[in-house]
């Protein structure tokens, strides 16, 4: 009989990656308050029971704050399929044994090695956004993480991380600094959940875990220090609020600027948008991020025929492979019933390939670089061909689409 794999995270190297992480927030200047870590731990050891620790998704950076934040208290961390294709990532994270979920669709499997980490008894750590957010407001939570929680039957405790988006935001192409801290919060007790809705426990988690940064700024107004803050804010921006054009925003320092009306905004050192002279638009980018769904939302709604399509190299993985590399080049189909790629392998090879439409309801994505759709043959990572920009159109497009069966009377 084969030897059960062990879920503990292996003590040397979650150590070693602990400090590193600890040291990384120093040496940045990241506050981190730990006292409601402290009090958990001690009632966890005396109880002897596992508990969960949920935190908002909001930077590139945010799993060294988690880690520094734990103080070398052991955890298994959930971390998106997609990063098991890296081989450096992949290596690491098996020593601390990270336990990887595929994103948006039912992974059974990854869920009981999250009760087995918790009932060991050990710390399951996990961002229920499942991906960071592009414009610092407010993200989608599914709400299969309330069922996690019935099913672990333990403490959850919330890990809340403010000032990230304005330090790392997904779609910076430069670095800058700006004030960033994080502290741990109380979510609720394992003998609250049998007394507790859906609603209710879904509600807690959410104010963890949906953080609006753009609020907290806006309250703080800490200073952003950099060059170039705008450059790569198209890849979020891409409809020209005055004009409607799509596609036509491009950055040159701090300013975005629409190439077929001249529409101007600068983004300034507080993270916020400027209009210049007669142009229109938003203060804050998720304002315009919304402006963008819900004209998007709009065009769904009102055109029975509406189809999105966009030229993409196909990189794929097929489940048992361990690299995820490029196998066909064609175009992606999306309407109202039909999401579909049809395209030429590198062999020569025409194929379609079908995606179930209505289990996909959000689109793991890095702006302006590539997407994936979840799917239960295997990866499939999309690279936009001739024009970068059009990533955010398809995410946008997906979230847009869910709402509306939302609306509806839908629930994910």
């Amino acid at each position: 009989m084969a030897k059960k794999e062990s879920s503990k995270p292996i003590g040397f190297w979650f150590g070693f990656y602990t400090l590193f992480a600890k040291f990384y927030c120093w040496i940045s200047g990241f506050k981190i308050d730990r006292t409601l870590l402290k009090e958990q731990v001690k009632r966890s050891n005396e109880e002897k029971k596992g508990f969960i620790v949920i935190y908002n998704h909001s930077g590139t950076k945010d799993h060294f704050i988690l880690t520094a934040g734990l103080n070398g208290h052991k955890a298994n961390y959930v971390l998106a399929k997609t990063f098991y294709y890296n081989k450096w990532i992949r290596l690491v994270t098996g020593w601390v044994r990270a336990i990887f979920k595929d994103q948006f669709v039912a992974d059974l499997q990854s869920i009981r090695k999250m009760k087995r980490a918790v009932d060991r008894p050990g710390i399951l750590t996990i961002a229920p956004a499942g991906q960071m957010t592009i414009d610092g407001g407010e993200q989608f939570v599914s709400r299969g993480i309330v069922k996690l929680i019935r099913f672990c039957k333990c403490d959850v405790l919330g890990y809340e991380i403010q000032g990230v988006h304005f330090r790392f935001p997904k779609w910076a192409k430069t670095k800058r600094k700006s004030k960033v801290t994080a502290k741990f919060v109380p979510v609720l007790r394992a003998e609250e959940i049998k007394d507790l809705t859906d609603d209710e426990i879904f509600e807690r988690v959410c104010n963890v875990a949906v953080q609006n940064l753009q609020d907290y700024q806006e309250k703080h107004m800490n200073i952003i220090k950099g060059k170039n803050l705008a450059s790569g804010l198209e890849g979020e921006l891409y409809i020209c609020p005055k004009c409607h054009a799509k596609h036509e925003n491009y950055t040159v320092e701090d300013k975005i600027i629409c190439k077929k009306c001249g529409n101007t905004h600068i983004y300034n050192n507080y993270g916020f948008l400027e209009t210049v002279g007669n142009s229109v638009g938003y203060r804050r980018e998720d304002y315009w991020n919304r402006w963008q769904q819900d004209y998007i939302k709009d065009i769904v709604k009102n055109n029975d025929d509406f189809e999105l399509v966009g030229k993409f190299d196909l990189h794929r993985n097929l489940r048992k492979e361990t690299v995820i590399e490029k196998w066909a080049t064609g175009t992606i189909h999306l309407t109202k019933t039909r999401l579909y790629f049809e395209g030429v392998t590198k062999e020569g090879v025409e194929f379609t390939k079908e995606f179930a439409k209505n289990a996909v309801f959000q689109l793991p994505h890095s702006t302006a670089l590539y997407f994936y759709i979840p799917d239960s043959e295997g990866s499939f990572k999309f690279y936009p061909v001739e024009n970068p920009t059009i990533v955010n159109e398809f995410v946008q497009t997906i979230d847009a689409m869910r709402e509306i069966e939302e609306e509806n009377g839908k629930v994910f």
